[in-house]
């Protein structure tokens, strides 16, 4: 029966997705480690194309499924191994239309198949708070930074989905943006990395008058049921 939905979700994905153009995908070199140390998805400067040097198929999957990497099950090596991908987007590609193009790259240069399942999830959820916000909205436009100082983080640029990212990834724990806030802030952690990377993160996150709150509840895993790794064309 897995197989079978598997493999009906495969020709759906592929019969209604736009394609890039130009696609490249191979292995990456020896070396990317220093490129890309994260293994994950670069964020992209030209709306163009996409340039994922580097990185794991897991980040890819999560990015084409909407999921985060932790809620992706399958071979070890979908995290360890890296690749490095390449395209171009047709002119009239929407920013939505994208993780449907990545499940066709996939499918065709992976045979990826997957099923889906839905399972409880604990999440912290980034929320506003009663309090003054302490942070500097800035103009669009402007190209997200950080800077480590050795008592404080100045982030530039970050949106609040940024910013989700930013804690998820530091602290080891599924962060959902819930704030509601539009726009890009520059914001002020007076914390030391080693602190944001603590329970002492929620109190970082009180001095800008948001609130992180645990939360349980239903989500989507991705769990693949078939996958090359070494991609066709190679």
């Amino acid at each position: 029966m897995f197989r079978f939905a598997a493999l009906s979700f495969l020709i759906a994905t592929c019969l209604s997705a736009q394609t890039f153009e130009a696609v490249s995908v191979k292995p990456a070199a020896p070396g990317s480690a220093s490129i890309n140390p994260t293994r994950e998805i670069p964020r992209q400067q030209d709306p163009t194309r996409i340039d994922y040097l580097g990185v794991s198929l897991k980040a890819v999957i999560s990015r084409a499924y909407g999921v985060d990497p932790d809620q992706v099950s399958g071979p070890r090596w979908l995290n360890d191994d890296r690749y490095d991908i390449s395209a171009t987007l047709p002119a009239d590609t929407k920013p939505a239309d994208v993780p449907a193009m990545l499940q066709r790259l996939l499918a065709d240069h992976f045979s990826l198949a997957i099923h889906e399942q839905t399972k409880p999830r604990s999440f912290c959820a980034l929320t506003a708070s009663k309090a003054p916000l302490k942070m500097k909205a800035v103009e669009q436009g402007k190209v997200a930074t950080i800077d480590l100082m050795s008592d404080h983080l100045q982030l530039s640029s970050y949106s609040m989905a940024d910013f989700a990212k930013f804690l998820a990834t530091s602290s080891g724990r599924p962060v959902v943006d819930e704030t509601g806030l539009e726009g890009r802030y520059d914001i002020t952690l007076y914390s030391s990395m080693a602190e944001i990377q603590s329970v002492l993160v929620v109190r970082a996150v009180q001095q800008l008058g948001l609130k992180l709150e645990t939360h349980t509840a239903p989500a989507k895993y991705i769990i693949v049921d078939k996958v090359d790794k070494i991609p066709s064309g190679v």
